[in-house]
């Protein structure tokens, strides 16, 4: 999975949630079947003239229009990806893979709704591939639907690890599961989450090293500073070079509660270019605008710090009205910080009331 994925990825599964939602909620009354429900995300292969026959290109197979949608969804190109899963099952219904590419790709289009059923078509032909069912707690996460998303990730922490796909994604359960827990500021019990996470993703760095990251933020929640300070050591040795951004801004914020001045700057300095390169990917996203102004702030660019939490407080407010309220309480509180750095401290306090409200405690 390249980086541009693992990011969208982990979007999903909390830590780096961006972009306003695009699609509309689905008529789920009686009597429609699936592929009535996804319907217009079909249209476009139903259209097309078959001679591709059955939408894929001359001479191509189904696998070859899901192989090439697996490959457009590594590229970002999400929405050609969706186009290819469809002409694939146009041609082969049944293929699990193409309904679990599709589901992916309406998840990184932002049409969560119908991504929830193309997930549900891919475990129905699938049950013992677990990634689908990660993956569908992760969009039931982004939608608020936090009890949910639990029941589904605790399913899969708790069945045999018979092969490396199973205890990666046993891991990313665990991890998930740990960023739920996070949110409801139960710290303590989240870090047997991520242990768990380490433990069942050993050989997988990346997966490893947001563990030890997601851990290292429980520690400081919980004023363990030199716990936290361990945790992301260890999160940066494991990572790759990149997409380490917010980790690098966490171990500045760490060391300065340990009162290690100079070494906060360094590494304030390290998270400015880190989180820069993440932007890159996703310039939208809210959460990297906040902790854009936060490594800036701590580097003493005040200007250019209040500029970022600007933005950040703009998507902010664009995202709130785009999702479901109970997926919120998050952007609450970082908007909330946001404006309090601003010195905006009466809009500031209805934020993170607001937040307090729906039980954010991240």
């Amino acid at each position: 999975m390249d980086a541009a994925s693992m990011l969208k990825y982990l979007a999903l599964c909390l830590f780096l949630v961006y972009g306003p939602a695009t699609g509309e909620a689905l008529d789920d009354s009686p009597g429609d079947s699936l592929e009535d429900t996804l319907g217009d995300s079909l249209g476009y292969v139903q259209n097309s003239t078959a001679g591709e026959a059955n939408g894929g290109l001359p001479g191509e197979s189904a696998g070859d229009r899901e192989r090439s949608g697996q490959e457009l969804l590594t590229r970002g190109s999400s929405l050609q990806a969706l186009e290819a899963f469809n002409q694939s099952l146009l041609m082969d219904p049944g293929n699990a893979e193409a309904w679990r590419g599709k589901a992916l790709a309406l998840r990184d289009l932002e049409r969560y709704d119908e991504s929830l059923l193309a997930f549900d078509r891919a475990i129905e032909l699938s049950p013992e591939d677990q990634r689908a069912r990660v993956e569908k707690a992760g969009v039931l996460q982004v939608l608020g639907r936090s009890r949910e998303a639990v029941e589904i990730l605790d399913t899969v922490a708790q069945l045999p690890l018979a092969d490396e796909a199973d205890r990666l994604s046993a891991s990313s359960a665990w991890w998930s599961k740990g960023n739920i827990l996070v949110e409801q500021g139960l710290y303590n019990q989240s870090l047997q989450a991520y242990d768990m996470a380490v433990e069942t993703g050993f050989g997988n760095p990346f997966q490893v090293a947001s563990a030890l990251s997601n851990r290292g933020w429980a520690l400081y929640r919980l004023s363990r500073y030199q716990e936290a300070l361990e945790a992301y050591d260890q999160a940066l040795a494991q990572g790759p070079p990149t997409m380490m951004g917010t980790t690098h801004l966490n171990r500045a914020r760490t060391l300065e509660a340990l009162g290690r001045e100079e070494e906060a700057i360094a590494a304030y300095e390290k998270a400015l270019p880190a989180l820069e390169e993440e932007m890159a990917l996703v310039p939208e996203a809210a959460k990297l605008w906040k902790c854009r102004g936060d490594a800036l702030q701590g580097l003493g660019r005040d200007e250019e710090a209040a500029a970022a939490f600007q933005r950040a407080i703009e998507i902010f407010q664009q995202d709130i009205s785009s999702f479901p309220e109970a997926a919120n309480g998050w952007r609450y509180r970082w908007m909330g910080e946001a404006l309090q750095s601003l010195g905006r401290e009466q809009e500031a306090a209805e934020a993170l009331s607001r937040a307090d409200e729906l039980g954010y405690r991240g």
